[in-house]
């Protein structure tokens, strides 16, 4: 085992509190600054990411050289490319379309936070929005449907040849066709997060500790996996028949397709980032700041890389180097040994705050979420005519009422700051 650290330490208060609250669900948020908590893009030498600092970045793989960036109005999440046009949503409730060369081509406008990263397919981008909606976009930036889930809508898509799949924090994980009707919905207990194919089954997590196998034909259950902490929001990682994944109880875990465990990985915060798996071993950042190399036969730690913030960005993988972004405003290249490449320090030197929210499977009001599965509010298709940026009728910054007169409930404070 070997540990390769930069000798400082990041902001004491971030650290402190992402490392806490695991066994209690807490819902945290990334304020405004350099940091970087987005999953970077790598197309032709050439990364892409979004940052807390409200700009895409283009960077040279190679060289660590900015190549262009482009400002939003809020904070940018993560990109994806597809005929050979970006797309990414913002804090600023767009999805934004750009050109390779960084120049804006549209940006669609929604009721709510753009957090999820797109998925794309036949011509039509899929995402969702805080507003509560599915959204299929064509690439002149026009609606093709939205699809009206009962809650708030932050994470990523998935497509397959028939359908989109994405998790709510209705606690329901949908499948929706192509047509924008749904093919079916999966219950969970907590809120349902993002999916990742593989043969006929989707494997996806929830807030309620488990990760869950399905038939992505009809929805059935396969198996679910019990974790100590609930499952986090980015994707699991399949290579060779093997589920890599994080988890809020601090491990990274390896489970065979048959659900059984095979290792597990403890670390000293919480892991959120989506692993990669190269050349025999598996590389992911955790929230007590280190980026670990461990065997992904084994699970023994090759070595650890320690950055100056939190690690949520997932990894990618350039010309044999690995790369991320962590808290601490950098965007690291490191070698397969744990060598720094290079870093690419965003715009501010300052890291966006974090903000623990409120528990997401302990609230008092959790209950709404199955009185409004069962009663009148029920997922529709909707289908009108939607010009890119053409700006709705938002209550607030994430499309919520204010229901109080001295403040929110926490059913809408909790969609207000997540």
């Amino acid at each position: 085992m070997t540990s390769v650290e930069n000798a400082s330490f990041g902001d004491a208060r971030n650290m402190a509190l992402l490392e806490s609250g695991n066994e209690e669900d807490d819902i945290f948020e990334v304020g405004e600054g350099g940091s970087i908590i987005a999953c970077p893009f790598i197309r032709n030498d050439i990364v892409y990411f979004g940052c807390n600092d409200h700009y895409i970045y283009a960077v040279d793989t190679r060289t660590g050289q900015e190549l262009w960036k482009f400002r939003a109005e809020d904070i940018i999440y993560s990109p994806i490319i597809y005929e050979n046009r970006i797309f990414v949503g913002s804090t600023d409730k767009h999805l934004y379309c750009l050109s390779l060369d960084g120049k804006l081509i549209w940006k669609f406008r929604t009721d709510g936070v753009v957090r999820s990263r797109p998925a794309a397919i036949n011509g039509v981008v899929y995402f969702g929005s805080m507003d509560h909606h599915i959204y299929a976009v064509d690439m002149s930036g026009k609606l093709v449907w939205k699809f009206k889930t009962n809650d708030c809508i932050d994470l990523d898509a998935t497509v397959d040849e028939k359908r989109v799949y994405i998790g709510s924090w209705d606690f329901i994980f949908y499948a929706v066709n192509h047509d924008g009707s749904l093919a079916w919905k999966f219950n969970t207990k907590g809120l349902a997060y993002s999916g990742t194919v593989s043969g006929k089954y989707i494997y996806f997590g929830s807030f309620d500790h488990n990760v869950y196998k399905v038939d992505r034909e009809t929805g059935k259950l396969i198996w679910k996996f019990k974790m100590h902490g609930a499952k986090t929001w980015k994707w699991i990682t399949i290579s060779d028949g093997v589920l890599y994944f994080g988890s809020r109880d601090k491990n990274l875990y390896a489970v065979s397709e048959n659900g059984e465990l095979i290792w597990k990985f403890r670390t000293q915060g919480m892991v959120h980032c989506t692993p990669l798996v190269k050349d025999g071993s598996v590389y992911f950042g955790s929230c007590d700041e280190n980026f670990y190399s461990v065997d992904m036969k084994t699970g023994k730690l090759n070595w650890k890389f320690r950055t100056r913030g939190a690690i949520i960005s997932s990894v990618v993988e350039a010309g044999g180097a690995v790369i991320f972004g962590s808290l601490d405003c950098n965007l690291y290249c490191l070698s397969p040994e744990g060598k720094v490449i290079w870093k690419f320090l965003t715009s501010s030197m300052s890291q966006g705050n974090v903000k623990i929210v409120e528990s997401a499977t302990s609230r008092e009001d959790s209950k709404k979420f199955d009185i409004m599965e069962q009663a009148s509010v029920k997922p529709e298709v909707q289908k009108e005519d939607h010009e890119p940026d053409r700006y709705g009728d938002s209550k607030s910054r994430y499309g919520v009422d204010e229901i109080e007169e001295d403040g929110l409930s926490s059913y809408a404070r909790k969609k207000k700051y997540r």
